[in-house]
């Protein structure tokens, strides 16, 4: 009978103690959650803030990679065009006075070894029309004409490139940022805890301020040397047509002098 009584006093608080121990559970389970949303939110700010410094750089990585690459060409266009007008390059000075006593005195088989031992921008202009010394003078002059277009035309490609590489750096540019821009959105619409959406709105901005940061670097430093290569190219080629009128005039006058 007390083992009876014993069971029966014990029944009516099983239920109770079921519902206290899941309420202590829930509890438990609830201030664990918070404690892990917590410390991951805190592993990820502190990721983020110890993390390299080039991660928003690879968020848009290909277009990225494309911009780099016209970064490459950019400097190699840059670096061909203003060492091909470098000054010895172009015309040194020893042989222009050397081609000009040359002609002066009639020697023009050894001007034309003198163009061809020293390559130069004056010397590609000036070969044709050496080399028909004995054609009439109207067809020498078209022939140092249609040399000077020729190297003109080729020099004003490199420079029309790099025009062409700065408007495709602005609008890579433009591309990376639209494109990371729908991570941005998609961070805005994300079921997420606080500090994972606040990262990705930052990752995405950050990313996309990058791509336009790289893209309008790229683009100006290319429009920026076209315009350099330009105004080097006219400078140059003024001063060698300059050079090839004072030749051709000396070459005509020692054909008519007897």
């Amino acid at each position: 009978m007390a083992v009876l009584r014993a069971t029966a006093s014990l029944e009516p608080r099983r239920p109770q103690t079921a519902l206290a121990s899941a309420v202590v559970w829930l509890v438990q389970a609830a201030a664990w959650g918070q404690d892990a949303s917590s410390m991951a939110d805190a592993a990820v700010a502190e990721g983020l803030a110890g993390g390299p410094p080039w991660h928003a750089w690879l968020a848009c990585w290909p277009v990225n990679v494309l911009v780099a690459a016209l970064a490459a060409w950019t400097l190699f266009l840059g670096l061909r065009i203003f060492l091909a007008l470098g000054g010895r390059r172009v015309s040194p000075p020893p042989l222009y006075r050397m081609l000009l006593d040359d002609i002066s005195n009639r020697q023009y088989e050894n001007a034309q070894k003198r163009l061809e031992q020293r390559p130069c921008l004056l010397s590609a202009l000036l070969l044709p029309g050496l080399r028909a010394h004995h054609q009439p003078m109207p067809r020498i002059r078209r022939a140092v004409e249609t040399a000077g277009r020729r190297l003109m035309a080729r020099m004003g490609q490199d420079a029309s490139r790099l025009a062409g590489i700065g408007t495709c750096a602005f609008l890579l540019g433009l591309l990376g940022t639209m494109w990371t821009m729908t991570d941005l959105f998609a961070a805005l619409h994300a079921e997420a805890p606080h500090g994972f959406r606040a990262l990705g709105l930052s990752t995405a901005v950050a990313a996309a301020m990058a791509t336009a940061l790289l893209g309008l670097a790229v683009g100006v430093v290319s429009v920026g040397l076209h315009f350099a290569a330009k105004d080097r190219i006219k400078s140059v080629f003024g001063r060698l047509e300059e050079q090839s009128e004072a030749l051709l005039d000396a070459l005509e006058d020692s054909r008519e002098s007897p």
